[in-house]
């Protein structure tokens, strides 16, 4: 495994347990997000914690979040993972649903910095 993959590992046993802060943590401020269920691109990781805080007040909850088939590349400082993820969330109007998306993030590491999140796309392949 990867420093990427590990990196990944604590993105996605933070959504899973719903932990706002630390998930958040792993994106950059300036980060975007292509995710099928939007309407439209959220351009930077304040408007995705906007969606998120609402989805929570509304009674969303992730339930379990499992990475397959996961590819992670390192290109000098810019990473790339491409994954298959299955994910089962509590939605307060539809009771318990379970999807399965490809996923791609697009990490970049700045100095010392740690391994921050640029942009991520969800394509939903079931669900």
């Amino acid at each position: 495994m990867n420093e990427l993959e590990q990196v990944l590992d604590k993105l996605i046993e933070a959504f899973t347990t719903n932990d706002r802060d630390r998930y958040f943590a792993c994106f950059a401020p300036e980060a975007t997000f292509a995710f099928h269920s939007a309407p439209r691109t959220l351009l930077s990781r304040a408007e995705y914690i906007e969606q998120w805080d609402a989805s929570q007040r509304l009674g969303y909850r992730v339930r379990d979040c499992q990475s397959l088939d996961r590819v992670a590349r390192i290109v000098d400082r810019t990473g790339t993972v491409v994954h298959t993820v299955e994910t089962v969330v509590e939605h307060p109007f539809h009771g318990t649903e379970r999807s399965i998306e490809r996923e791609s993030i697009v990490f970049v590491r700045r100095a010392s910095l740690p391994w921050l999140a640029v942009h991520e796309h969800l394509s939903l392949l079931e669900g």
